[in-house]
């Protein structure tokens, strides 16, 4: 509990769960009024899921450089992550440029899908180098590493084909009268899901004990973080079928908990005031770290 209770010293992480506390009343008070449409849900969309991601990833950014920025593996996956938001978060601000200035209440496919594509080979990089931080390389030649690398993804595309198929699609893929932006995103989609989920199966299954001591809550919030991100995008996809999406509704409420969860994942694995013990502990993570 104490490791928890530890993150509330950043700085920043105070911020992001300040605005936390506004946004969720805000967007309370937008359902119970039963808007759907109004300006509240754009200016909602705009802040929450736009400039507040925009603002936490740069954060994330910058700490990067406290761990080595590229040239160690905690520093890689704080960088991706963070750049990962940083995405999302330009992709929400032309989302909401489209509804606010030109009166388009679901612009998608779009521009902001473009920018929205980008975060997820982020997010996958961010996986990669906190799984290879966390020794998940070298317990991927060991017999459970061989078996995980065999399950794991096998689990992680049967539980994504039966959300983003069976229950999205209704168990078939109608590209009729789809564009090829449509298409690539209706694939497109679903596999960066399938990515993720199989990189939080792995980390989890054989890394999840290496880190323990204040690190340990930050990186179980980014996982977290990105699991609830899946879930997101799968209540996205089937609303999107649906044709019952609107901007500020449940689904982006969704949006809002997991990009909170990934930007105070990020901004809590910073390196002021740890002690000598932690540091060694961090030692493959960042070996340049001062």
């Amino acid at each position: 509990m104490s490791e928890a209770l530890s993150l509330f010293k950043q700085r920043t992480v105070r911020v992001l769960l300040l605005v936390y506390l506004v946004a969720v009343p805000y967007w309370l008070w937008i359902s119970l009024t039963g808007q759907v449409s109004s300006v509240h849900n754009y200016v909602w969309s705009l802040i929450f899921l736009g400039i507040f991601p925009v603002f936490a990833g740069v954060s994330g950014i910058l700490l990067s450089k406290k761990w080595g920025f590229l040239s160690a593996a905690l520093g890689r996956a704080i960088f991706f992550f963070s750049a990962g938001v940083v995405a999302w978060g330009v992709g929400s601000i032309i989302f909401a440029y489209y509804n606010l200035v030109l009166g388009i209440e679901v612009p998608s496919p779009g521009l902001a899908d473009v920018v929205y594509v980008l975060s997820y080979p982020f997010w996958a990089l961010g996986l990669i180098n906190l799984g290879r931080g966390m020794g998940a390389g070298y317990k991927l030649r060991t017999s459970k590493g061989k078996i995980a690398i065999v399950l794991i993804p096998i689990i992680g595309l049967a539980l994504t084909y039966f959300i983003f198929v069976t229950i999205v699609q209704g168990g078939v893929f109608d590209f009729k009268d789809a564009g090829f932006i449509k298409i690539f995103l209706n694939i497109f989609y679903p596999l960066g899901d399938f990515a993720i989920i199989t990189g939080i199966g792995l980390i989890y299954s054989l890394s999840y004990k290496m880190f323990g001591g204040r690190f340990k809550w930050p990186i179980n919030i980014l996982l977290i973080g990105q699991f609830v991100l899946y879930c997101a995008d799968s209540g996205f996809s089937y609303t999107a079928i649906q044709e019952t999406f609107y901007v500020a509704n449940w689904v982006d409420l969704l949006f809002a908990h997991a990009l909170l969860l990934l930007s105070v994942g990020v901004n809590a694995l910073d390196i002021q005031g740890i002690s000598s013990r932690v540091r060694a502990e961090l030692v493959t993570f960042a070996p340049r770290a001062g």
